[in-house]
Parts: C-alpha cells; structure tokens; sequence
C-alpha cells in the first residue's frame, strides 16, 4: 500500500510539474515579476505555480531551482514557497529554493525564512548566510551558504577546487542530453567560471586543463573519461 500511495504521488506531481504555470526547459531561464512587486527568477529545469490571495502569497515549487526577491506592496500577507518536503516562510528578502529528489536545499541572502518540514512539529530559522537542506520529517544541519550559489542568475557556474563528477552533474542540469562522467578521472579537481549557456564549449575546454577527453555516443550522450 505504501508503494501504491507513492506512485500516486508521484504520477500527481508530474502531472502538476506539466500544468504549472510557469515553466522552464533544460537550460532555459527566466524571471517573473509578481503582483506584490515580487520578482522570482526560475533556473533551468524548473516548474512553478503562483497563488497571491488576501492571505497569502503562495509558490509551490515542483521542480528546479528559484531566487526569490520579496515585494513589499503586501507586507502584512505571508510570503510562503511550498514543496513536496515542506514550507519556506520568507523574513525578509532574499533567498534561494532548490528541488532534490527527497530533499529541499535552501539558501538565505538577506534576512531569514522559517523552515518546516511537512511532518515536523516546529519550525527552524536560517539566518542571512546560511543554509539548510530538509525532507519531510526532519531539518538538516545549518551550514555556511556557499559563494556564488546565485551564478546561475548571470549565465554562469562557478566553482572552486569541486570534483570533477560533482561539477558534471551540476553542468549536466543545463546540457541537453545524458552527460557522464568515468569513474576513472571522476576524482580530479576543478576551479573556474563557466558558461551555462554553451555546456558543450564548456566539455571541449576541459581538455585544455584536465588530462580528459569527451567522447559523444549519439547527438545527446557525452561522456567525460581519461585521454
């Protein structure tokens, strides 16, 4: 029964994740403006529906990645951002909410935001600088937020002394197609700013620093492996 009810979940978010209202495709970006004066930027991959009512202001996140900036025309309703682990109530600005398999990161720029998983009984605060992954029953540990989390917003990945496989998975968000790495060069390390806009530019300089080569299986599956 627990695995009926799952796959019903599932097939109910995908079926949400394809009529959301705003939508981006593998390596697209946007930014939105809300009504309150709100403006939401949506990274690649993404799906997202809006509810601003005299309650509340309501996103639920199904999928992806967004940087929120709060609007201040409607500062008495609760600016809230909900997915399938939990709440995200905004104190103040800026923040930044992104979508894992069975968990949700987020990561404050300004102010704070009330974390609450689904099932948790209270909520946890994190302050500007700081973030927190959580699933649906419990919260993470409060870390440092990375630098350049929000690079994206520019076109760009930056990334500083990542493993190699680490920086392919995260390329691979914004690459059209199946992008492997080989265990046997997954270890080396990589520093640098790379265009998000041109991924496979980004796989033929990689030669250039790294002792690696990409070999293309079809148009759409790429992987990475030792020269």
């Amino acid at each position: 029964s627990v695995g009926g009810a799952s796959g019903v979940a599932y097939k109910q978010r995908t079926f949400s994740t394809w009529m959301a209202q705003y939508r981006t495709g593998t390596g697209e970006r946007k930014t939105i403006q809300l009504a309150d004066g709100s403006q939401v930027s949506l990274n690649t991959d993404t799906a997202l529906d809006v509810n601003i009512s005299e309650h509340a202001r309501e996103l639920t996140l199904y999928r992806g990645e967004i940087l929120v900036e709060t609007g201040k025309q409607m500062p008495e309703q609760d600016f809230i951002v909900k997915t399938a682990q939990g709440t995200v109530k905004a104190l103040g600005t800026g923040f930044q909410v992104r979508c894992h398999d069975d968990t949700t990161w987020v990561g404050v720029s300004q102010h704070a935001v009330e974390v609450m998983p689904e099932k948790a009984s209270k909520a946890v605060k994190v302050q500007a600088g700081h973030c927190m992954r959580f699933n649906t029953l419990k919260h993470g540990s409060l870390s440092l937020m990375p630098v350049n989390m929000d690079a994206w917003t520019q076109g760009m990945l930056i990334v500083s002394n990542w493993r190699l496989d680490q920086f392919l998975n995260e390329l691979g968000r914004y690459h059209k197609g199946t992008l492997h790495c080989d265990a046997g060069v997954s270890s080396l390390r990589i520093s640098g700013a790379f265009n998000i806009n041109d991924t496979r530019a980004v796989l033929e300089n990689l030669s250039s620093t790294l002792p690696v080569k990409v070999r293309y299986f079809t148009r759409f599956w790429a992987q990475v492996e030792p020269v």
